[in-house]
């Protein structure tokens, strides 16, 4: 691999690491407190890190230009994704085997897949019928 292949691989390979390690610090701290306690500290603690990023790297200036639209459906992606599904996940989590929470969980691919195909009008492939099978088999399996 060169240069930026290589770049992508070694972050995507560190992201899966970072991912993997994640549920289990959150699943030991899920032990002391309720999921949604959890949820807050996550929340609070990351909002506070990308806040002062922002202001360091100077992308503050384009939230601030951004149109009502586009604020509307980051805030609803937000709520969605980084609340409400850290909260279910959460539950999971605390209730749950990592083992088995983290892989049903993880099938959020399949279910965007659905969704952009029936609201945004994306096509289905062969390779998008295969991956969904293969999602669907991976779960039976683990369950």
């Amino acid at each position: 691999m060169k240069g930026e292949k290589m770049d992508a691989f070694f972050f995507a390979l560190l992201a899966a690491l970072i991912w993997g390690l994640a549920p289990i610090v959150e699943k030991i701290a899920l032990q002391s407190v309720s999921p949604f306690a959890g949820l807050v500290v996550r929340t609070t603690v990351v909002a506070v890190i990308v806040f002062a990023i922002s202001v360091l790297t100077g992308e503050w200036k384009e939230i601030v230009t951004l149109d009502t639209r586009t604020l509307l459906y980051l805030s609803i992606g937000g709520i969605l994704g980084s609340a409400l599904g850290t909260l279910a996940y959460y539950h999971a989590l605390k209730g749950g085997d990592v083992s088995l929470v983290v892989p049903v969980s993880s099938t959020y691919p399949l279910i965007a897949l659905l969704l952009a195909i029936l609201i945004l009008g994306e096509h289905l492939t062969f390779q998008r019928i295969l991956g969904v099978l293969l999602v669907v088999a991976g779960i039976s399996l683990i369950r």
